[in-house]
């Protein structure tokens, strides 16, 4: 909107939008959809919206078409995306077009449903109801190695049994070194990155204090 007007108007090109985001500087946004990515850009899209996006290809990684769930960024400003594969995907230029160049292959069971940068790393939550601390090293082109998980937390106790047999996180947002997480059972949780455990079987579950998450909303 500029000037009480809509500035532009996109179209999604699919039928579900879960995540949209701004890139580092402005200039671009990421679309994740039920259809995958795509990267729109500002310029472009006052004098041509209809084609101005550049679809992120992924199919050599997933080997099959996915939804894109969430997207985070590189400090260099490149994309990072959770897809319902499970796969986490980097992307970066390649020519003129935008390619996963690096991946995390099944980095949760089921679905990616949440990213956030953090200083200590990149956060990923899932469909196992696992927060995961990656530590990764990227170059602005490609991984230089693997990511690692060095972190781990998990939210399965504040999964309602016999009503809620699961448990994800739906959003997650980070400051000073605390996660707020929503989840998917209506609790808001925060989780002190410093204290997720690096075992599975470390937990949110205890007292007031459960291993590294304390609910602050029931």
């Amino acid at each position: 909107w500029q000037s009480g007007k809509p500035w532009f108007h996109l179209s999604a090109g699919a039928s579900v939008v879960h995540m949209v985001k701004h890139a580092p500087g402005g200039n671009i946004f990421v679309q994740c959809s039920d259809r995958g990515v795509r990267f729109y850009d500002y310029a472009r899209a006052k004098i041509a919206p209809d084609s101005s996006f550049t679809t992120g290809g992924y199919l050599s990684v997933t080997k099959k078409p996915t939804a894109a769930l969430a997207v985070e960024f590189t400090e260099q400003g490149q994309a990072i995306v959770g897809m319902g594969t499970g796969h986490i995907l980097f992307f970066a230029n390649k020519g003129t077009e935008i390619k996963a160049v690096g991946s995390i292959k099944a980095a949760h069971a089921g679905r990616v449903t949440c990213l956030e940068q953090c200083a200590e790393g990149l956060v990923s939550a899932g469909d196992d109801g696992l927060l995961k601390l990656w530590r990764y090293e990227w170059d602005g082109t490609a991984l230089l190695s693997q990511p690692i998980v060095i972190a781990q937390v998990s939210l399965r106790p504040y999964a309602v049994q016999g009503y809620h047999d699961r448990v994800w996180a739906t959003s997650l947002d980070y400051l000073d070194g605390r996660l707020v997480v929503a989840t998917s059972t209506n609790h808001i949780l925060m989780v002190v990155v410093s204290e997720m455990g690096r075992s599975t079987r470390r937990s949110a579950a205890g007292s007031s204090r459960r291993g590294g998450a304390e609910s602050i909303h029931d």
